[in-house]
């Protein structure tokens, strides 16, 4: 943290600063969310950043310590797709939540962390929405084990995994879908069904449908895992993960 951010009780600082500086210096090298009414902001360091990272506007609010103060923010209705978006470049994120009542509170609302998101362990669906990114990230981090929770719950809530991203088999718009899941995928889901026939199962609760979308995310990793080692063993992973991440 900057000089900006050096003194945690610094008088100068107006209140709400204080405040955020003080649960800033407990997670210093994470992005800290801080909610202010309809938005997450970030200020500092942490807006600069995020600014770059997300291509969203820099701006200043007001004045502490005698100076502007950078911030940067988020609407907190849109915030799983901006988490999504960072975990996606290798970062992490502290979530800060206003704990007080505006009604009845005196000074800043209470505010802590309830909320840490970290490359390699979401297993929230919402922020893999874009493709599965994690699981590629937490292998370039050295994490080599992994258990089958993610891939078997997201298929029992129709979520299909492709390289290409989430399918949600849920939605109106694979009604008359009559193409395959994946064209690249040989699991049963791919090749003996079609999204219109596995849309229905999904709506349907047929147990058959949590079975082989639940087959199909388990194909999915062991295919990525298998072309993943393989990357390793021919000292092309960096070369790898950069092509996994252009696409989409």
């Amino acid at each position: 943290m900057d000089s900006e951010n050096k003194s945690l009780n610094e008088k100068p600082h107006t209140p709400v600063m204080q405040q955020y500086l003080r649960i800033k210096g407990q997670h210093p090298d994470t992005l800290l969310f801080y909610r202010m009414g309809d938005f997450y902001e970030l200020f500092y360091d942490d807006a600069r950043r995020a600014a770059a990272l997300l291509d969203i506007t820099l701006t200043a609010r007001g004045q502490s310590a005698g100076a502007p103060v950078p911030m940067a923010g988020v609407p907190f209705h849109a915030v799983d797709s901006y988490l999504a978006r960072l975990v996606r470049k290798g970062e992490s994120v502290a979530i800060c939540e206003q704990l007080g009542d505006p009604a009845t509170s005196k000074g800043p609302l209470e505010r802590q962390v309830v909320r840490i998101v970290t490359p390699g362990t979401v297993t929230d669906t919402a922020l893999l929405e874009e493709r599965q990114d994690t699981l590629v990230g937490a292998v370039a981090r050295g994490i080599d084990m992994f258990d089958c929770v993610l891939p078997t719950r997201s298929g029992r809530t129709a979520q299909a995994f492709t390289r290409r991203g989430v399918v949600n088999l849920r939605n109106a718009r694979h009604t008359d879908d009559p193409a395959p899941l994946d064209l690249e995928c040989r699991c049963p889901a791919c090749t003996g069904y079609s999204r219109a026939y596995l849309h229905h199962l999904s709506r349907a609760g047929e147990i058959l449908g949590s079975m082989l979308l639940t087959a199909h995310n388990l194909q999915y990793y062991a295919d990525l895992m298998a072309t993943m080692r393989a990357a390793i063993e021919a000292g092309s992973f960096p070369a790898f993960v950069a092509a996994f991440e252009s696409e989409g």
